[in-house]
């Protein structure tokens, strides 16, 4: 990529970020009655609910702490990550330290969630914030909860408990891919100990050497326990692109933070196996979950295009970009980019709106719900920028 081109894409993301995306959260999810966020938002920011859910909640307090923790401190950012991390030191936790899943405005829990991700946001909540404001009993809530996470994680609770434990053994790819991200975040707190490196290893070892299928170019959300395939069942031909560009690139950062090109190698050939397989060729985009062997894909949004895909995918190019350059990254980034920026951002209100059909009519107008929050898309302008101003600066 040109130093022209890296310098009006930079230009770009500071711009969305700074004058688009971060004053719109600003400005319609703060609740200053009750205390947290709003985040259920139609495309103008009005509410439409004021439920309360705890992915987007915890997400949003590591967004705008991490603002503070890599950009700067600014006050105004320190103060909203504080409105959401004392909500959910109120109201959050169960008698047993798990983390409820969604509340009414005011905090009072109404469902408990049947997997770990709950937990896992607000550890990398806690961590950020405890970074940047010194808050001693935040830093303990992120190693205590991680604790039990990885606990968890080796149970039925860290994926879904409908199904009969033992009665088809299944392992899903989300799991070993958050806590990859969730660790690399806890050594931000702790530093690199021994018990974080192996605990790390581990979650590579599974997405590369389980879920991961070289002689199908494909990583596949559950496998068997040995990572053998199921394709004989709908839920072993299960594959989302997203979560595995999405897992491409936390692999890069681990890569980049070990110094192991090989790491870097293989996540930047899952980039592209992903990308190959993943963009419709009919429409463009990145289709959101599909069938490994071309059979009906179960889920009714199944060929839907959705924001945060296309986010992670960007995340996944520009390290590619970075780590390794490369004409056909930087072709597929073309592609990416040009489809994503020309479809999701909203000119007239702000944000991106999230959801759309697959020939690119909105499904979907609101730009808040109980999973899209203040997260994918600001935390892949504020790492695109960073990235490509390494890029513009001569490499990392």
């Amino acid at each position: 990529m040109d130093k022209k081109k890296i310098t009006e894409h930079r230009k770009l993301y500071e711009r969305m970020l700074f004058d688009d995306v971060i004053p719109f959260w600003m400005k319609y999810s703060p609740d200053r009655q009750h205390g947290g966020y709003l985040h259920m938002l139609d495309r103008d920011g009005t509410p439409y609910s004021t439920d309360k859910f705890a992915w987007p909640h915890a997400r949003e307090v590591w967004f705008f702490s991490t603002l503070c923790d890599e950009v700067e401190k600014r006050q105004e950012w320190i103060d909203m990550a504080k409105l959401g991390w004392d909500f959910i030191m109120k109201h959050f936790f169960d008698s047993e330290g798990r983390v409820y899943y969604s509340f009414t405005r005011e905090g009072t829990p109404l469902s408990i969630p049947r997997r770990i991700f709950s937990e896992t946001f607000v550890i990398i909540a806690g961590v950020r914030y405890a970074r940047v404001t010194g808050d001693h009993k935040a830093a303990e809530t992120a190693r205590t909860l991680y604790r039990k996470v990885v606990d968890w994680a080796k149970t039925p609770i860290a994926g879904s408990q409908k199904a009969i434990h033992g009665s088809r053994p299944m392992i899903a790819q989300g799991i070993p891919m958050i806590m990859l991200n969730v660790t690399r975040e806890m050594m931000l707190l702790d530093g690199e100990t021994p018990e974080l490196m192996a605990y790390s290893d581990g979650c590579i070892d599974t997405i590369l050497n389980r879920h991961l299928h070289p002689e199908r170019r494909l990583l596949f959300e559950n496998v068997a326990p040995d990572g053998s395939l199921m394709t004989d069942y709908p839920e072993g031909r299960f594959l989302i692109p997203g979560h595995a560009l999405e897992a491409a690139w936390f692999i890069m950062v681990e890569g980049m933070a070990r110094g192991n090109r090989t790491l870097i190698e293989r996540a930047c050939e899952l980039t592209l196996w992903e990308l190959q397989f993943g963009w419709d060729k009919e429409y463009g985009g990145i289709t959101y979950f599909m069938d490994s062997e071309g059979e009906p894909a179960l889920a009714l949004e199944s060929d839907m295009k959705l924001w945060w895909c296309h986010n992670e995918a960007l995340l996944a190019l520009l390290h590619a970009l970075l780590l390794n350059g490369g004409e056909e990254f930087e072709q597929w980034y073309d592609r990416v980019h040009d489809y994503t920026f020309g479809l999701f951002p909203d000119p007239e209100y702000g944000e991106w709106i999230g959801y759309y059909h697959r020939d690119g009519r909105v499904a979907l107008r609101v730009k808040g719900s109980n999973w899209k929050g203040c997260f994918h898309l600001p935390r892949h302008l504020l790492f695109g920028w960073k990235l490509l101003s390494k890029m513009e600066s001569g490499g990392f």
